[in-house]
């Protein structure tokens, strides 16, 4: 099954659709990809929901243009995997990689193979490892977003979905924000400290929404984990507000979910901005709270991100994800190394702390990136907090972001 993303907004009768374009190609060369590879190998993968490869070696592939490849099969009661490094642009088992663009390996079934055959490919260290199946990943983000309760202005607003069978395609119809998200959003503006207390604000206010146990009216509602908070992630509004997207490997914690059924769930998220704890494979449990406290330090992350782009700093430099320093796509193993070896977080330089409104979202980034679970704060302190900043961002001047045009628009105005 192919999961299709809609982005739109009703206009009277008119449905309107964004189509993200691929982005060209960096010619910078780059380190050679990482991937799990080991020969056909049996699995109790059922080809449901995620799965982790059951493979202990891992490849540095020999080709720059390789690119990380698992396939599941099925033949009679028997389930196999086999994980690979092959070159994008080839096909395998005469099948084109279509998908290798992706950050997760998200299968693809494929008729015509002689048995059940799933493929996938992506594009990040070791991304072959962890394995999702797409009509489940689809039910799920489906089964979150058709939650009446989850509705909230800093939640992506979810219009409906539609499984098409006939097209093998799962669609998520969902309201439309021109200005994309966040991590792209950052990249081409500079923004102001108004700008940063209504992005950083309500996102806090989103992510409080999703952990919180009633609505704003005081009714009961299940607790949602995100699991993958992160700025690509994240929309940018009209009115330079946040909304969260891509519940994909949300959990919806609920008091009746056993410690068994929660272990199951996974090591699930992005490397760059998992939580030490999560990392290391050994969050807590016993308490659902844990998967809250990992989410704030994603957060926490994104806010740092927030704050490199803002102009109140001094000078900024150009956008770099948290741990810049390492490579585009960073693995698991990498991130265990800077996080949990060196308990490195990204550098909070002293200019940062001139400005009062910083200096306090930095106090709170601290906090909430802090090695210890049970330390960090909820994402409703941090949103209290940016409520008890207001006063401050009355008395800036209230500047818009400073768009930074790329090359590319200014050599085709110029014509």
């Amino acid at each position: 099954m192919e999961l299709l993303r809609f982005s739109a907004f009703w206009c009277g009768a008119i449905l309107f659709g964004s189509i993200q374009l691929e982005e060209a190609e960096a010619s910078i060369m780059k380190p050679r990809r990482l991937c799990k590879f080991c020969d056909v190998q049996a699995t109790s993968c059922t080809g449901r929901g995620i799965c982790k490869v059951e493979c202990d070696i891992t490849s540095i592939c020999p080709n720059d243009d390789d690119v990380c490849v698992t396939i599941w099969r099925k033949k009679d009661d028997n389930f196999t995997f086999d994980t690979v490094c092959h070159n994008r642009y080839e096909k395998l088992y005469d099948l084109s990689l279509e998908d290798y663009n992706n950050t997760k390996c998200e299968m693809k079934e494929r008729k015509g193979m002689g048995s059940q055959f799933f493929i996938c490919s992506c594009s990040e260290d070791e991304c072959n490892e962890r394995i999702f199946f797409n009509s489940l990943l689809w039910k799920n983000e489906k089964e979150i977003f058709s939650d009446a309760d989850l509705r909230h202005e800093n939640v992506l607003h979810f219009l409906t979905a539609e499984d098409r069978k006939v097209q093998r395609q799962c669609w998520l119809i969902t309201a439309y924000h021109p200005r994309g998200n966040l991590q792209e959003f950052l990249i081409h503006h500079i923004i102001s400290w108004h700008d940063l207390w209504l992005l950083g604000g309500s996102l806090a206010c989103g992510v409080a929404h999703l952990h919180s146990d009633h609505t704003p009216c005081g009714r009961y509602k299940v607790p949602i984990a995100h699991r993958d908070i992160k700025s690509s992630n994240i929309l940018v509004k009209s009115d330079l507000t946040c909304c969260l997207c891509d519940f994909g490997l949300a959990l919806r914690l609920d008091n009746a979910l056993s410690v068994d059924e929660l272990a199951n769930s996974g090591q699930v998220g992005t490397a760059r901005y998992m939580a030490p704890e999560v990392l290391e494979s050994r969050i807590n449990l016993e308490n659902i709270e844990s998967f809250k406290q990992a989410d704030v330090y994603s957060m926490a992350l994104v806010l740092w991100e927030m704050i490199s782009r803002c102009n109140a700093i001094g000078e900024v430099k150009e956008y770099e994800p948290p741990f810049g320093n390492l490579r585009e796509h960073p693995c698991v193993e990498s991130m265990k190394d800077s996080v949990l070896r060196d308990k490195g977080r990204p550098e909070i330089l002293d200019s940062w702390i001139n400005h009062p409104g910083i200096q306090m979202v930095c106090a709170s980034i601290d906090e909430c990136w802090d090695h210890d679970p049970e330390a960090r704060l909820t994402a409703q302190c941090v949103a209290e907090r940016f409520d008890d900043m207001e006063y401050l961002n009355k008395l800036s001047d209230r500047s818009d972001s400073e768009e930074k045009i790329p090359d590319e628009i200014l050599m085709v105005d110029e014509k």
